[in-house]
């Protein structure tokens, strides 16, 4: 089967994208991935790549041109924008009417991609799926405030549009599907399809661990931005600064130069590790290196019913979570018992509660570790998604 995948976000970036392509390609799929230059999450180009013609892993790459994100929202809103129209303008160019049987749209945000996949579905008569990881327009206003209401009308009438136009449309979270079927779409096209850890975090080396300290340390890995709720992460840093606890942050965002600064500002620096943005490769070993995983996001309706994919890395590396989460994340974490839940809405509480769940045995905090790793096995196990995904496509 001829696929085409539509995604802004592609290698060297960090997505679970990157995975799912290598995964289905190995499926004697011939998949072609429409994508832009790489600039995610620091707004600054890098990586080796080719522009228009591009290779990864023996999978063909176009990439186009784009404005970088740079460091502001003018700057961000061009960066989104300008994927659309160069999308638009290189797309009969570069790939012009080639035939392909299924058009597939990961939808980060924001879901112009989508609209980009209709394109092509109309040109060669392909059944479209979308991959929904945000939703959007209700996503919007954690990172923009005050949004007109016509924009956002505007929004909701175009995802209805792409709704309708979707042969099937994925989603990363069950609590997705009650914000879906408002737009009246049909609840039989609408599947659970959630995200997965990448294989490399299967093949750490256990015996690695070159910390050699004696403090315990908290990991938070991934972007470091306006939703993460970095506010509440460190005034609940602030209240432990005492404890024999370190506090290691890895990975890049919006918020990254005002951590670094308020770190210092507050006089944290002796619990506090900021390691910057690390490669994958990398991943797998630091998570080893580290007692317990952070998860937070803002406390949001909308946002808490997503489900971060670091969960999933979090749950097959067999270490104990600390969420500062609500919504799926929170659901997901106390079903299967794979470590604690702090108050999202008050950090007096949520100290306590750490302090608890730092006085517990090791054997439990081990036990917290395997239980995630168990309910990884059998939820999101990647194998049997892709499969399920391969048969739903043929």
């Amino acid at each position: 089967m001829k696929i085409l995948v539509i995604s802004q976000y592609f290698y060297p970036e960090n997505f679970r994208i990157n995975d799912f392509v290598e995964s289905l390609s190995k499926k004697n799929h011939s998949i072609t991935v429409l994508t832009a230059i790489p600039n995610y999450p620091s707004g600054k180009r890098f990586g080796e790549y080719k522009l228009f013609k591009d290779k990864y892993k023996d999978i063909d790459l176009i990439r186009i041109p784009i404005f970088a994100r740079g460091s502001n929202k003018f700057s961000l809103f061009l960066n989104y924008v300008s994927f659309f129209i160069s999308a638009m303008i290189f797309y009969p160019i570069l790939i012009g009417f080639r035939k392909f049987d299924h058009v597939f749209c990961p939808l980060y945000s924001p879901p112009t991609n989508g609209f980009v996949g209709m394109f092509a579905c109309f040109i060669s008569k392909a059944k479209l799926s979308i991959w929904i990881q945000d939703l959007w327009p209700e996503s919007l206003d954690i990172t923009t405030k005050n949004t007109p209401k016509l924009f956002t009308g505007s929004l909701k009438k175009f995802m209805k549009i792409l709704y309708n136009k979707s042969s099937m449309i994925f989603i990363q979270s069950e609590m997705f599907k009650k914000e879906i079927k408002k737009y009246d779409i049909d609840e039989s096209k609408i599947i659970y399809f959630p995200n997965w850890a990448e294989n490399i975090f299967k093949e750490v080396d256990k015996s690695h661990n070159p910390r050699n300290t004696l403090k315990r340390s908290v990991l938070f890995a991934g972007n470091i931005g306006e939703a993460q709720n970095m506010e509440f992460i460190l005034d609940l840093v602030n209240k432990s600064k005492n404890l024999n606890l370190k506090w290691v942050f890895v990975g890049d965002g919006s918020k990254y130069n005002w951590l670094k600064k308020e770190v210092s500002a507050q006089g944290l620096s002796h619990c506090v590790e900021i390691l910057g943005r690390k490669p994958l490769e990398e991943m797998p070993n630091l998570f080893n290196n580290n007692d317990f995983m952070l998860v937070s996001l803002k406390n949001d309706e909308i946002i808490n019913k997503t489900l971060p994919g670091k969960v999933q890395s979090y749950m097959i590396s067999k270490k104990p979570i600390i969420g500062i989460i609500g919504g799926e994340a929170k659901r997901v974490i106390e079903t299967s018992d794979c470590g604690i839940v702090l108050d999202v809405l008050d950090a007096d509480r949520s100290f306590e509660i750490l302090k608890d769940f730092l006085n517990l045995k090791q054997s439990d905090h081990i036990k917290m570790g395997k239980n995630g790793y168990k309910f990884y096995r059998k939820n999101f196990d990647k194998d049997v998604l892709i499969n399920r995904f391969d048969k739903l496509i043929s």
